[in-house]
């Protein structure tokens, strides 16, 4: 049995990586959208925003098909159209097929992360914060894969879909792995026997816990997404880098985040401290502003860029735990889903705000304020945070 429970902890996570390893290593991939469409940054921006859109309005319909129809079901129907999406990427071979594409891998995306978040949180209640900051970790784990052969693949010639290509065969691999160890999907919920208990989006917000959460997420994610799909080509034109080494610096960024989502998802289980993720906020906002604003080789960049990674990635990862920990156990897919369709919004502002002010300024000036001023907002707002007892039945 511990072999089992090992399998259904793990089956969430292998689906979970080729969406990771897709969502990340875009900003790595995307000077070779932007060459082979011959389109600008703005227009580059827009079809990012696109993507995240999709995410994020499918995003609120998986956290309902998690509590409906069961976990696995929805990671099924998720990594399926994903994997399928990303697949398809090598016969785009019209922009507009390839804004097609990007928005059904986006519905993908959109079941695929509150239902792994909802598996998670349900199996592993009593380590909460622990389990999530594991999830976190993989969602790193394949940000440091995708971004790392993204970076190599472009860097020997290969075309820019084979990287995506090579994610859609993770995802479809991960399903026939997991399935054939746990079976036919068949983890229907309990939880539809009682359809009117679970919470309404709407209501949910009524309450200040879930409010600020969703605010908190909304600017945490703003700054995450600029940095991630604009850093790579800050390093390529302001400080240098090549190819191949702004791909390794948002790989050690994301390798070393993993690390500090788990640390301190199992702080959070032993300390319970409201003010962590506030504290931690702060500091990622001094590394941020040396990241920004300094000048520095590939060899200090492979320094600060996982010491950022270490501090910023927790961000996701507790809010969620904060979240879940706020309602009773028949809206826990519904709160997750609420607050990452939250920091799924500003991912699709993020792309094409960063790629406006560029237009307009330099990518410092930018990147401060699409990434730098929300973080620092991010940590004041999350700092007034204070729990209340979880929601009971209504």
């Amino acid at each position: 049995m511990p072999e089992r429970r090992l399998v259904y902890l793990m089956a969430p996570m292998l689906g979970y990586l080729a969406y990771a390893m897709y969502r990340v290593s875009f900003g790595v991939i995307l000077p070779g959208v932007e060459e082979a469409y011959q389109i600008s940054d703005v227009e580059a921006g827009l079809a990012v925003s696109l993507g995240s859109l999709t995410i994020t309005v499918f995003i609120l319909y998986g956290g309902h098909l998690a509590d409906r129809l069961g976990v696995s079901t929805s990671l099924l129907l998720g990594v399926s159209i994903l994997s399928g999406s990303l697949l398809g990427f090598g016969f785009a071979g019209g922009f507009p097929l390839f804004l097609l594409l990007l928005s059904t891998a986006g519905v993908g995306g959109g079941i695929v992360v509150p239902a792994v978040y909802t598996w998670i949180g349900e199996a592993s209640p009593g380590r909460r914060g622990l389990g999530l900051g594991v999830t976190n970790a993989f969602f790193g784990f394949g940000g440091f894969l995708g971004s790392w052969l993204a970076g190599f693949l472009l860097k020997e010639g290969y075309p820019w879909f084979l990287p995506l290509q090579i994610f859609g065969l993770t995802g479809f691999l991960s399903l026939g792995i997991v399935f054939k160890k746990l079976g036919k999907p068949s983890l229907a919920r309990k939880y539809r026997e009682k359809p009117d208990s679970t919470l309404g989006y709407l209501k949910m917000l009524k309450r200040r816990p879930l409010l600020i959460l969703f605010f908190s997420m909304l600017l945490s994610n703003l700054a995450y997404f600029s940095f991630i799909t604009w850093i790579p080509s800050f390093l390529l034109r302001v400080q240098g880098f090549s190819l191949a080494e702004s791909g390794l610096a948002l790989a050690f960024f994301s390798a070393v985040g993993s690390l500090g989502a788990i640390f301190f998802g199992w702080v959070h289980d032993k300390s319970r401290s409201r003010l962590m993720p506030a504290m931690l906020g702060l500091t990622s906002t001094m590394v941020l502003t040396l990241i920004v604003w300094c000048r520095y080789s590939p060899l200090a960049g492979f320094l600060l860029f996982p010491a950022f990674g270490f501090l910023l990635f927790p961000y996701w990862n507790l809010q969620i735990t904060l979240a879940q920990e706020a309602v009773d156990k028949y809206s826990r897919g519904k709160a997750t889903g609420l607050v990452q369709s939250s920091g799924l919004l500003a991912s699709i502002l993020a792309p094409t705000i960063t790629a406006a002010l560029i237009e307009q300024t330099t990518m410092p000036l930018a990147l401060t304020a699409s990434s730098l001023i929300p973080l620092l907002a991010y940590s004041l707002l999350i700092a007034t945070w204070k729990a209340e007892k979880p929601a009971v039945k209504m």
